[in-house]
């Protein structure tokens, strides 16, 4: 019998040390991950974003401006076809504006109908929330996978609200170069390789991100110039009159 229990003891030992070293390399990586995210210029990181540049979505190239503010505000401006478009969220609820000529419609997205709105209205990953500390998030580190030459630190963060999401954190730079989510089953509902980076105040964005849905449908974002926290008033988020 005490033979039996020291094996258990040993066995739990050996468990909760590997899981105490897996947890510490993890907030390791965490911590070295954060600090791409600030620089000198600006120690708070990032709060807001402009970002102009090309949208490629099925055979057609439009220009776009996407402005970003901090929790979770998003507005992205373009026009095809002569139709003059604004899309935003404003942290609650979601709209589209349209024009062409002396047509104009404004109409707020369903509930339902903007997760997707509301999914990159996000500024933060859920790898820098869940290290500030918010509820709701739980992040597992897998084993390191090497792609294209390059090794890479692979995180996996399931959230209270069902998303799952598992990031490739490029090993040496701690780059963001790969983002995919999951379906509930596990298998990919769609992945973004993010590349083209540049430094802009101290701190690393990247200037072009690829989106492939398990459909093989793909949208390519190329951004020409991206301005690290410029002044950017609320009220643009919010839903216009007219």
């Amino acid at each position: 019998m005490r033979i039996s229990f020291l094996i258990f003891s040993l066995l739990m030992t050996l468990l909760w040390g590997t899981a105490q070293a897996t947890d510490a390399k993890l907030q390791d990586i965490l911590h070295r991950y954060k600090v791409t995210q600030s620089s000198a210029l600006h120690p708070e990181g990032l709060q807001t974003l402009i970002l102009k540049g090309t949208y490629q979505d099925d055979g057609k190239k439009i220009q776009i401006t996407t402005i970003r503010k901090a929790p979770n505000k998003l507005r992205d401006e373009y026009e095809e076809d002569g139709i003059k478009t604004i899309i935003a969220f404003n942290g609650e609820t979601g709209w589209q504006r349209r024009e062409k000529g002396d047509s104009l419609s404004i109409r707020d997205y369903e509930a339902g109908d903007y997760d997707w709105l509301m999914e990159n209205a996000n500024f933060q990953t859920y790898l820098l929330r869940a290290f500030a500390g918010e509820p709701g998030i739980t992040l597992r580190l897998l084993e390191d996978v090497e792609e294209g030459g390059r090794v890479m630190h692979v995180i996996v963060a399931a959230s209270d609200s069902g998303m799952t999401i598992k990031y490739f954190l490029n090993r040496v730079s701690l780059y963001l170069e790969r983002l995919d989510v999951l379906n509930p089953d596990g298998t990919l509902l769609k992945g973004t390789v993010y590349s083209d980076y540049r430094k802009i105040g101290g701190i690393p964005l990247a200037h072009r991100k690829e989106t492939t849905k398990a459909t093989g449908e793909s949208q390519i974002h190329i951004w020409d110039t991206i301005e690290v926290n410029p002044t950017v008033y609320s009220f643009l988020f919010e839903k216009p009159k007219f």
